[in-house]
């Protein structure tokens, strides 16, 4: 039932609780009211009173729940129903540092996934991924700009995409925990608690409460014969307290996706970038090696006009620690020297999809200026933080591709259409 039924259903119970008001009746209330003084002792008593008759009214009307019980494995219910789910619709609310926005989402176990942000029904932000040919589509009405990027495959090993709310929202409450402790900061315990409970208005309900030390918690509420969950709560904590930062009010499973949904046309005025970057580049692999925490590949060199290079990469956690959470938006660091002697520098700008990387190294002065290099020696640094900071891998004498006639490689690989 909605809200709005709720709150019509409520207002009628509490007329049909009372005889309608005669006549004249604001100027009665008026001179009681200018008659009588502040009593606060007895105030108090009034509201505790009015308190403990809002929750008589409202446990008359079902909506107060009542302990029934444990509801252990609950959690591993709701996975285990979601294993057998194809796809599901869900809708809500979030608060980000952009504002508070209504949502919708789609997904199916094929990896396909749009996620919409609206602010008074109308659409602000889209994300579509998946999908035929692997893209992902985002679209922001406040900036009139949207992008539409080929994304690069899914590499043997890796997890498969979290698609099913079960295998991603409740687990989105432990990345910032387990990227923490992943860093060494001091964090608590992951605790979880499920118990059942009952109200005349819903019936049978299992609950399920995480609390990931000080950092994040989580509701979720299950049915309990299907396993499906049916609403969701995240919040953070803020120092003042916990904010509630996602809300899922309601969740369909087994829908049938619409073809509309499936793509995405923005409306006239929307500046379209459409990157290429990935195809035919990601699919490559010129060397790979490992540390003790990663394997890193080589996939692709590009040569600018003037020798700088365009690097696609990409980085995998070892299979100890794959399923593991770590800041994805950390850049590989690349060193880099040729055979003419001219040393490398890493820009500041990179690209990166999924777990690829693209990167440019600027070529510096060489001991002969007019020598064209033909190999280069690559250390790489995965990932510069935590336990894994001074790992590293070199793959040397690497042979370089002709020169290409462009100047910027990444920008010639970007196609801008006006809607």
């Amino acid at each position: 039932m909605n809200a709005d039924r709720v709150d019509e259903k409520f207002a009628e119970v509490l007329e049909k609780a009372q005889p309608p008001l005669g006549g004249g009746w604001q100027e009665r209330a008026l001179k009681a009211m200018a008659a009588s003084a502040p009593r606060r002792a007895r105030s108090r008593v009034r509201l505790v009173a009015v308190a403990v008759g809002v929750l008589a009214a409202l446990s008359g009307l079902g909506f107060v729940p009542f302990p029934a019980g444990s509801a252990k494995g609950a959690w591993n219910r709701a996975l285990a129903a979601a294993a057998q789910a194809t796809t599901v619709y869900m809708r809500g609310r979030e608060w980000t540092d952009r504002g508070e926005f209504d949502f919708q989402e789609w997904l199916s176990e094929d990896g396909f996934c749009r996620h919409e942000r609206l602010q008074g029904g109308s659409i602000k932000e889209v994300t579509i991924r998946g999908g035929e040919g692997e893209r992902r589509v985002r679209y922001d009405a406040e900036r009139g700009r949207a992008t539409d990027v080929d994304m690069p495959p899914w590499r043997p090993g890796l997890p498969d995409p979290p698609v099913l709310p079960t295998k991603d929202l409740m687990l989105g409450l432990f990345k910032s925990f387990q990227f923490f402790k992943a860093e060494g900061f001091p964090v608590g315990d992951v605790k979880m608690a499920e118990r059942r409970e009952w109200t005349l208005w819903s019936g049978a309900r299992d609950v399920v409460e995480v609390q990931a030390g000080d950092l994040a918690r989580a509701r979720a509420e299950i049915e309990p014969d299907s396993g499906h969950i049916l609403s969701l709560e995240r919040f953070r904590n803020e120092g003042w307290g916990w904010a509630l930062t996602y809300r899922l009010d309601y969740i369909e499973w087994g829908v049938e996706i619409p073809e509309n949904v499936k793509d995405f046309d923005p409306p006239p005025g929307t500046t379209v970038t459409r990157v290429r970057w990935w195809t035919g580049r990601a699919d490559k692999v010129i060397a790979t090696a490992t540390t003790a925490d990663w394997e890193v590949t080589l996939h692709a060199i590009d040569v600018n006009r003037r020798g700088d290079l365009y690097l696609t990469l990409s980085r995998m956690p070892s299979a100890e620690k794959r399923g593991s959470w770590y800041n994805g938006g950390l850049a590989i660091k690349v060193d880099a020297v040729d055979d003419s002697g001219a040393v490398y520098k890493q820009q500041n700008g990179y690209g990166c999809a999924r777990d690829y990387w693209s990167t440019i190294l600027e070529r510096g002065a060489s001991s002969n200026p007019d020598a064209i290099p033909r190999r280069v020696t690559f250390t790489m640094y995965p990932y510069r933080r935590g336990l894994s900071k001074d790992q590293s891998v070199t793959f040397r004498d690497v042979r370089l591709p002709a020169r290409q006639s462009g100047d910027d490689l990444g920008r010639e690989a970007r196609e801008v259409v006006q809607y």
